[in-house]
């Protein structure tokens, strides 16, 4: 499985587009995690799997996106519902609950993995409002195979910033 992730582009449609056809037919899929302050409407999420964020006020899209009909299913939430400020826990019950390994979220701005029992929980940071010590624009490729899940993490400019490589065995 290899996925395009980004989140919190706060009304810039242009790079969601340019991230968009950069990556058409080269990934299984576009997911974003809320905050695009983008219309409904709007073309982009003819390609883009989306969330509702906060910040997402003429919206008319699910506050939970679960796909569970690929190999490896995944979950997306924006963030602010499930208190991704103060700890994860939330994010991992939720992960348990849908029975997937991976769940990707915004909110914070900041771009963070991690890896909790057997629970990837991937943020790509802010597409257009970074915050945190990594002040860049983020967005990442993730790709998952039987035995490894890769991150490349990308900034607005497409130039790879740093790549994470974990191990792992799927829980069933």
């Amino acid at each position: 499985m290899r996925l395009i992730i980004v989140s919190d582009s706060h009304g810039n449609s242009k790079i969601l587009n340019e991230i968009a056809s950069r990556y058409i037919g080269k990934v299984d899929a576009f997911v974003h995690c809320g905050d695009s302050e983008l219309d409904s409407s709007n073309s982009i999420w003819n390609t883009m799997d989306t969330v509702s964020g906060n910040c997402d006020f003429d919206w008319n899209m699910p506050d939970i996106y679960v796909n569970n009909q690929i190999e490896y299913p995944y979950l997306v939430v924006h963030g602010h519902q499930h208190g991704v400020k103060y700890s994860l826990e939330q994010l991992k019950q939720e992960a348990r609950n849908q029975n997937v390994n991976f769940i990707f979220y915004g909110h914070t701005h900041i771009m963070k993995f991690d890896k909790e029992d057997g629970i990837f929980i991937i943020n790509p940071g802010s597409i257009s409002q970074p915050r945190g010590q990594l002040k860049e624009k983020t967005y990442c490729l993730l790709e998952v195979t039987e035995d490894k899940v890769s991150i490349q993490v990308f900034n607005d400019t497409h130039s790879e910033l740093q790549a994470w490589n974990e191990t792992w065995s799927r829980q069933k």
